[in-house]
């Protein structure tokens, strides 16, 4: 048996195939941005890491279910 490609397929496919055209393009047009971006991102989350870690030296220890090592109930919001 042979297999039919219905027009409903072809549609999807050619309508996949200029998304994905359109992706590439708008990428390669903000490239220089779109890393810029993602590397200030990076230095936020870094600098956010950092100042937890030197905010935690200064706190009790806090285990992975939330509670103080005195056993009391840290806030979660």
């Amino acid at each position: 048996m042979k297999k039919r490609i219905t027009s409903e397929k072809l549609v999807h496919a050619v309508s996949f195939a200029l998304f994905v055209l359109m992706l590439t393009e708008a990428y390669l047009v903000h490239e220089d941005e779109i890393k810029a971006s993602v590397a200030r991102l990076k230095t936020i989350i870094e600098n956010k890491n950092k100042t937890n870690e030197a905010e935690a030296g200064e706190q009790p220890e806090v285990s992975e279910k939330g509670e103080q090592t005195d056993g009391q109930q840290t806030a979660e919001n």
